[in-house]
């Protein structure tokens, strides 16, 4: 025996023994024989048709039943809001309006404009017909709005002419300069 590279040169070789071959059938000598091999029914028995197996059945597929048309999707829509009614603009303030603001702690207090009413010589002023005093009258308090003023200035004489109204805006908390010029005879 001759040694492969990597095998050991001590190595013994084992014989194992072929298998040894079936034993043929042994061969039937004559029919009777034969017919003894084969299956003997009994008497109650009745012989055995070749039973096939039944084929099997093929599984019941049922359709689903029709759908029902799906309906409609109506979607309720409702306003993210509750729906306010307009509110009318707030009204346009009168010639005459009473500002008032709030104070604090809690009352109310009436805000107003000045005039300072000068006039060129002595006059007698008037604001809205009524007389504040002689010429000049300084910081006088009214109410934020259109005023009237006159100014009635004395002649040579000392006659009092009424001069002609003019008519002035004053602002909330605004001072208002006015200044006459008195007629020269």
């Amino acid at each position: 025996m001759r040694a492969l590279p990597g095998m050991p040169t001590t190595a013994v070789a084992a014989v194992i023994p072929a298998p040894a071959p079936a034993p043929a059938p042994a061969a039937a000598k004559d029919s009777d024989e034969l017919e003894a091999l084969k299956p003997v029914p009994v008497a109650d028995e009745k012989p055995v048709a070749e039973v096939k197996p039944a084929a099997p059945k093929p599984a019941e597929v049922k359709p689903p039943p029709p759908a029902a048309a799906p309906k409609p999707v109506v979607a309720e829509v409702k306003p993210a809001f509750a729906p306010v009614a307009a509110k009318p603009p707030p009204p346009k303030p009168a010639a005459n309006p009473d500002a008032v603001v709030p104070a604090t702690g809690g009352g109310t207090a009436v805000v107003y404009g000045q005039l300072n009413l000068r006039a060129s010589d002595t006059a007698d002023v008037f604001v809205d017909g009524k007389k504040v005093g002689g010429s000049p009258v300084l910081g006088h308090k009214v109410k934020p709005g259109k005023h009237k003023v006159r100014f009635d200035c004395y002649d040579a004489s000392g006659e009092s002419r009424p001069g002609v109204s003019q008519t002035y805006e004053v602002i909330a908390d605004a001072e208002k300069d006015v200044e006459y010029d008195c007629p020269t005879e």
